[in-house]
C-alpha cells in the first residue's frame, strides 16, 4: 500500500515535467543581470561645423564576459544584452549647458572601424539649459557585437549652431542589461 501511494506521488510530480519543454526550462533557468558600465569621461572639442551631425566621441568598453559568466552563472551562456540606460552629462565648464545640442544618437560595434553598427539610443528633443541628457533605449540585441573583450561606441550629435564653447568635458553613464543562460 504505501508503494503505491509512493508511486502515485512520483506520477503526479513526474507528469508535468513531461509537458515542460526543455527550452521553457532554460528560460525559467535563465538569470537577468544589470550591469552597471564603469563612468566614462571624455572631452569633446568642436570642430568649425555650425550644423549638422558630427561625432561627440568614440569609446571602447571593455567587458570581461567569461568573469560575469562565472560571478552569476558558471556554466552558462550571454543570451540577449540590451542598454537600460544611456545619459550624457555636461561635467565642465560649470557654465555650459547643451543649447548648441539640437539631438543625439549612440551606436555600438565590435571592431574600432565601425564597419558594423546597431543604434543604441537617441534623444531627438533636447532642453536648452540641460546639462545631462537621456537617451531613449531601443531596447535592440547588441549580443552579436560584443567581441572577447567587449565593444566600442560612438556617440553622433546634430548641432544646431554653433558651439559656443572651445572645449567640453562630458561622460556617460550607461547600464547593460544581459540575460545569462545555462548551457
Amino acid at each position: 500500500m504505501k508503494t503505491k501511494i509512493i508511486f502515485s506521488l512520483f506520477l503526479l510530480l513526474f507528469i508535468p515535467v513531461l509537458f515542460i519543454s526543455c527550452e521553457q526550462v532554460k528560460n525559467l533557468a535563465t538569470v537577468t543581470v544589470t550591469y552597471d558600465v564603469p563612468r566614462i569621461p571624455f572631452t569633446y572639442t568642436p570642430a568649425n561645423t555650425k550644423t549638422g551631425e558630427e561625432i561627440l566621441c568614440t569609446e571602447q568598453v571593455n567587458l570581461n564576459i567569461d568573469s560575469l559568466l562565472n560571478v552569476y552563472l558558471p556554466g552558462g551562456e550571454l543570451d540577449v544584452t540590451t542598454f537600460s540606460k544611456f545619459t550624457i552629462t555636461i561635467d565642465e565648464p560649470d557654465t555650459a549647458n547643451f543649447n548648441w545640442l539640437q539631438s543625439a544618437r549612440a551606436v555600438v560595434s565590435q571592431d574600432a572601424g565601425f564597419t558594423t553598427t546597431e543604434e543604441v539610443g537617441r534623444v531627438d528633443s533636447i532642453a536648452p539649459d540641460a546639462k545631462t541628457i537621456v537617451l531613449t533605449m531601443n531596447n535592440d540585441n547588441i549580443r552579436p557585437l560584443l567581441g572577447t573583450q567587449g565593444f566600442y561606441f560612438r556617440v553622433y550629435g546634430t548641432l544646431n549652431g554653433p558651439v559656443p564653447y572651445e572645449w567640453l568635458q562630458m561622460y556617460i553613464d550607461a547600464q547593460l542589461k544581459l540575460n545569462i543562460q545555462p548551457l
